[in-house]
């Protein structure tokens, strides 16, 4: 198997992780459509100047020629993140990480959401459940013949009855 070869994979998995369309990529890169798919099917390979574009989109350039996963590449809003985060003084960033970590944090909460959606789900035709984490569950319960289906998050209802 040649080096093109085994990049070829790995360019269209980076790709598709960004949410790029073969033109979408091509014009990120400066090259065409048909050139991209050329790239991804191991008929062409990437020179340095479209990798380093490849890499400004967002691409782990690292990944794409040896496989290894790059600690240092981030998304864009995964950056925004992280430079607002740096921005913040000690007391904000406990506060914040202290969230984050803590059973009140947002995964945490939107699981007990959906435990507590799909508990009354058993036994009542009627289920209503605050926060954005319900949403999933609370069309699951409605799509098995549930009457109702109420759900409410900040100031404004998600579901509908």
């Amino acid at each position: 198997m040649d080096f093109c070869s085994l990049c070829s994979p790995r360019i269209a998995e980076e790709r598709k992780r960004l949410k790029l369309g073969q033109e979408q990529a091509g014009a990120a890169c400066g090259v065409s459509r048909e050139m991209w798919g050329k790239y991804e099917r191991a008929k062409a390979a990437m020179g340095g100047d479209v990798l380093f574009l490849f890499a400004r989109a967002g691409a782990d350039v690292q990944y794409i020629l040896t496989g290894i996963r790059s600690s240092s590449v981030t998304a864009p809003d995964e950056q925004l993140l992280l430079e607002g985060y740096r921005a913040l003084d000690a007391t904000t960033k406990r506060r914040a990480l202290a969230f984050m970590l803590t059973e009140s944090g947002p995964v945490a909460v939107q699981k007990k959401i959906k435990e507590k959606v799909a508990e009354q789900a058993q036994t009542q035709t009627t289920v209503t459940a605050n926060g954005d984490g319900a949403q999933a569950a609370a069309n699951k319960i409605k799509n098995r013949g549930k009457k109702a289906v109420t759900i409410t998050g900040d100031n404004n209802t998600l579901g509908n009855k």
